[in-house]
């Protein structure tokens, strides 16, 4: 059950940087974000759900055949960003950035001349 937590953890972190959470900054350098009601984090309702399984591989190397668990979590930004590229092919859009936080993509749309749904 930790080890499922973990893998759960890393995979939510891995799915907010790429979809939600994002540092910006205006011409000046100032952020854009000064709190949490400006930044996009999300919570447990906008987390898809996960499916894992688990392959157990022991360590040549380590005591017991011991490794770490749960550092997957930035495994999720590249598949989210080619599948969001791939979705925005018929606007003739590519993604240039990891971060794929809604507003961003709504404009991206707007400005190329898509439907707003």
């Amino acid at each position: 059950m930790i080890v499922e937590g973990q893998v759960h953890g890393a995979a939510a972190h891995g799915f907010a940087a790429a979809v939600y959470e994002n540092f910006e900054y205006d011409e000046n350098g100032q952020p854009l974000a000064s709190t949490f009601m400006d930044y996009l984090v999300p919570s447990a309702v906008e987390m898809p759900h996960f499916m894992t399984s688990h392959l157990e591989t022991p360590s040549l190397f380590a005591p017991l055949g011991i490794r770490g668990v749960g550092e997957g979590g930035c495994t999720p930004i590249g598949a989210i960003s080619n599948a969001v590229e791939d979705a925005l092919m018929p606007f003739g859009l590519r993604i240039t950035d990891s971060h794929q936080n809604p507003q961003v993509l709504y404009k991206m749309i707007k400005e190329r001349g898509g439907t707003s749904h």
